[in-house]
């Protein structure tokens, strides 16, 4: 059988219990999956077979033993700027070439202590910052929607890999909804959990007040499953009834058509007419600080590296660097005052009892080459300025087959709910197409 990729953490162990296939079978499916198509839209990092043949074997035994745990054999991959143990933490960057990690990050070892398979690592734009998937360094990962489609960014490997059925799931770096974008853009689930939730140990520092982790997966039930794997018990927890809320002045978010439409079908689909939630300042001024901000902090972590190993940044980086080292300082402090304000007014809008229900992008995926609009994840930082919990969900497809996806953010603690009603809008909607080329 040659579908096992199509499989998720249901079926796969499903398919183990009843001896259809084991999990060294399945990885040296994925591998030679990864092989043979991986050139067509660059995802993969570095692969680390002897790691994954081994666990592979370990795995098996523990299924031929009745000692499985809760991921035993599941295939997953995690972005390059977390840390996995014998490979290169590159970030996307040639600068940190040749430094390889002697320890997991912690996030990997509760995946490999809950039994998953490390594949290895995956591309993403370089130092976590940019909207393309165009690395200087290791050229462009593609979208499998599409020839010469983009991924978006930064963590584009891992929205590309899960889509095209290299890993059952992915975790990224999530600062500036940086698997959440990738997610949206390859028709893909993704979940940043609540701030402090999940250990980032070993995750590379981008934006401590933004860093965060999020799961990305082709299914609800993965979601879950991974979820409750590696986040403390009590995310699972039951909340009040909710009200669905909607930002003010959707007609000035600069939607796309086709993302204005599908969001506003979704909206007519509630069983109440949302309410307003008002943010001091719009989106675009959020996102924009946010951005600014992000490549303050990036200057610092970069310096750290050392003067020759800086020289090895491409000079789209350097130029962003110096950019944001020679403002004025009084900007800095202007957009950490909006930043402030806006998770303030977001926390408190929401409260304990309500969901806000935007688009996961301005607009769908685009070519390579186009004129990529950093604003694209302007809505995905609402997350990362509030610290709550958000999930991006496919619901449709435009005229030109790309992916259309809504997002949910929720107060602390709610993943569950944001699961539910996501699973609710997309069962209602069902718009959405995998890219059956692929599969």
């Amino acid at each position: 059988m040659d579908v096992w990729h199509r499989l998720g953490t249901v079926g796969l162990k499903l398919a183990y219990l009843h001896g259809q296939s084991n999990p060294v079978a399945v990885a040296g499916h994925m591998l030679e999956r990864i092989d043979r198509l991986n050139p067509r839209i660059n995802v993969i990092s570095q692969l680390d077979r002897d790691s994954v043949l081994r666990a592979a074997h370990g795995s098996a035994s523990r299924f031929q033993t009745d000692m499985q745990r809760p991921l035993e054999g599941v295939p997953m991959a995690v972005s390059s700027n977390i840390a996995v143990r014998g490979l290169e933490n590159r970030a996307g960057m040639e600068a940190r070439r040749g430094m390889v990690c002697s320890e997991d990050a912690a996030v990997v070892t509760q995946l490999r202590e809950a039994g998953a398979i490390l594949l290895g690592t995956l591309a993403m734009d370089e130092a976590g910052v940019g909207c393309t998937g165009d690395n200087p360094w290791s050229g462009r990962t593609y979208n499998p929607h599409g020839d010469g489609l983009s991924p978006a960014g930064a963590m584009g490997g891992c929205g590309a890999a899960v889509a095209a059925g290299f890993a059952l799931a992915a975790i990224g770096g999530d600062t500036l909804g940086a698997t959440r974008v990738p997610a949206a853009a390859c028709g893909v689930f993704a979940l940043r959990p609540s701030r402090g939730a999940m250990d980032l140990d070993g995750l590379l520092p981008l934006n401590p007040s933004f860093d965060a982790l999020a799961i990305c997966t082709r299914s609800m039930d993965d979601l879950s499953a991974i979820l409750s794997t590696i986040a403390p018990p009590d995310l699972n927890a039951a909340l009040n009834p909710f009200e669905i809320k909607t930002l003010y002045e959707t007609d000035d978010l600069g939607l796309n058509e086709d993302v204005a439409a599908h969001y506003g079908y979704a909206l007519s689909l509630l069983p109440e007419v949302p309410t307003d939630l008002d943010l001091p300042a719009p989106p675009t001024r959020i996102g924009k600080a946010a951005r600014n901000y992000t490549d303050y902090c990036l200057a610092a972590e970069l310096a750290a590296l050392g003067e020759e190993r800086c020289a090895l940044l491409s000079d789209a980086m350097q130029r962003r660097i110096e950019r944001v080292l020679s403002q004025n300082p009084e900007l800095l402090d202007e957009d950490m005052d909006a930043l402030r304000l806006a998770g303030q007014a977001m926390r408190e809008q929401i409260g304990a009892d309500n969901l806000l229900l935007t688009p996961a992008m301005t607009h769908p995926a685009d070519m390579h080459g186009a004129d990529h609009a950093p604003s694209m994840n302007d809505l995905a930082i609402l997350a990362d300025v509030s610290g709550l919990p958000a999930i991006v969900f496919p619901v449709g497809m435009t005229g030109g087959n790309l992916p259309l996806s809504l997002q949910l953010i929720g107060p602390m603690g709610s993943e569950a709910l944001l699961i539910a009603q996501a699973r609710m809008l997309t069962d209602r909607i069902r718009g959405y197409t995998p890219p059956q080329s692929w599969w």
